[in-house]
């Protein structure tokens, strides 16, 4: 199958029934969908949003990163100590080639399943820091999934934007994996949930070459200069901010713990 042939098959139904329009997650709140109970004051000044940096280990009892980011180690463990220390609530998800969390993967972890009519995860809220969103694997043909659209975790999860939301956050901190695609789809996801996004622009890494997308400008390349400075344009274009880890790390130094 050519790629051509691939960026045709979600309109002839091949991913189900996925919500997209104009390479963009869609967020539908269930019918019926409960309200979450308020956050107790007035939210953390910012959360953390982790885009498939992470995935189980060999072992399965503790988390590891993706062999895709490990350039970016050190700085990926300085933020996970930032938000252990101001206490941060921590979004998270794995890339559907990797090794994916399940419901009792990890005690600390509390798991966001895919369907929104699993609600038992929103009274446990408060008992938990490190939030996993579940993705959804379409096929074991990773060119397929990125037709479906996998990488996007607002598209397919009924929950996630439930999550960010009620977290109560003032600005989601983004970083991680497959900045074309996955970071991509999250920043929009966020944004269409009416969260306030912070780019850090020196913690991501970009996506595989050889995945094209339509766009405004005609087909570009993923994982390519141009397209990056494409999605950089039209993330500033609707008021996302970015800022490299020692600027957002300066900031938090000089604001009240």
């Amino acid at each position: 199958m050519n790629r051509r042939t691939l960026l045709k098959v979600l309109g002839a139904g091949g991913c189900g029934a996925a919500a997209v329009v104009a390479g963009r997650s869609l967020f539908r709140p269930a019918a019926g969908w409960p309200s979450l109970p308020e956050p107790a004051g007035p939210g953390r000044p910012f959360g953390f949003f982790d885009v498939d940096s992470r995935e189980l280990n060999e072992a399965g009892d503790a988390l590891g990163f993706r062999p895709r980011v490990e350039p970016l180690v050190d700085r990926l463990n300085r933020l996970y100590a930032l938000a252990e220390e101001r206490l941060a609530p921590l979004v998270f998800t794995t890339c559907c080639s990797g090794r994916m969390l399940g419901p009792d993967s990890l005690a600390e972890v509390l798991f966001v399943p895919l369907d929104a009519a699993r609600r038992e995860w929103a009274g446990r809220l408060g008992e938990h820091r490190l939030f996993c969103v579940q993705k959804k694997t379409y096929t074991p043909d990773t060119r397929l999934n990125f037709t479906c659209r996998a990488y996007d975790m607002f598209q397919d999860n009924g929950n996630a934007a439930h999550l960010v939301q009620a977290l109560n956050v003032g600005e989601w901190i983004v970083f991680g994996n497959g900045f074309d695609l996955c970071i991509n789809s999250a920043v929009h996801g966020l944004l269409a949930a009416g969260q306030k996004v912070c780019l850090l622009s020196d913690v991501w890494v970009s996506a595989s070459r050889g995945y094209y997308v339509s766009t405004p400008r005609g087909e570009m390349e993923c994982g390519t200069p141009r397209n990056q400075a494409r999605i950089l344009a039209e993330f500033r274009q609707l008021g996302v901010r970015t800022a490299t880890l020692e600027e957002f790390l300066a900031s938090v130094a000089r604001s009240p713990a």
